[in-house]
């Protein structure tokens, strides 16, 4: 299993866009995604980012994702630089899977 969290602003060109635009430019995202969830991607959460979190990234969305494999994981990286999501929103990522991170720490 992989999580992959996703966490991006939107940039000018975005906001240049008509309401229509974007609308029918998140559709296409969407139908783009579809064979992605039927493989078994699952989108856990879609959320604005609260802005009295402490420590808070400045992104103000946030989308996390649960793959079953890498590869599929590696398929909705690659589906989002097809489709020009970059070119819209300024992102960073992460990606892992289930360890236990205390070990990892204390390992260090």
């Amino acid at each position: 299993m992989k999580y992959y969290i996703e966490t991006f602003t939107p940039k000018p060109a975005w906001l240049e866009l008509s309401k229509e635009e974007r609308a029918a430019y998140m559709n296409k995202i969407a139908l783009s995604s579809h064979p992605l969830v039927d493989q078994g991607g699952e989108v856990v959460v879609m959320s604005e980012n609260d802005s009295d979190t402490v420590q808070r990234l400045t992104h103000q969305f946030f989308v996390i994702w649960k793959f079953p494999t890498d590869e599929l994981a590696k398929a909705f990286e690659n589906l989002g630089l097809e489709e020009g999501w970059y070119n819209y929103f300024d992102q960073f990522n992460l990606k892992g899977g289930d360890v236990d991170i205390t070990e990892k720490l204390v390992n260090l």
